[in-house]
């Protein structure tokens, strides 16, 4: 395999930080793994979708960090990143577009 983007390399270093802060907290690990390879799927191109969730990542990094997060929430589908349009059409709507009220991103870090 070639030399990594400066995005790739972002999103590498991302995985390890979350895996080094959740190694002592039980069930996060697995958590953690599963939406990167969930998130994995997503084309390289969508250069816009990939370096909004490596943001919404690090933020939720310094959450995981916080000594008194104890357990996750749910993470919506892709991180909450993507939810579909109300008119049922299955294309994904980026954060940055409108999308229905209804649809909530959901804090993947709950505190107790």
């Amino acid at each position: 395999m070639g030399r990594h983007s400066r995005l790739q390399k972002q999103v590498l270093g991302l995985y390890r930080s979350f895996l080094r802060a959740g190694k002592d907290k039980p069930g996060f690990v697995p958590r953690i793994r599963a939406e990167f390879r969930k998130n994995a799927e997503i084309p390289r191109s969508d250069v816009m979708l990939i370096e909004y969730l490596v943001r919404r990542g690090q933020r939720q990094l310094e959450q995981l960090r916080n000594a008194q997060t104890k357990q996750m929430g749910i993470f919506g589908g892709l991180g909450g990143a993507l939810k579909l349009p109300p008119d049922g059409s299955g294309e994904r709507v980026p954060p940055f577009r409108k999308v229905p009220e209804r649809a909530c991103l959901s804090d993947p870090f709950q505190m107790t």
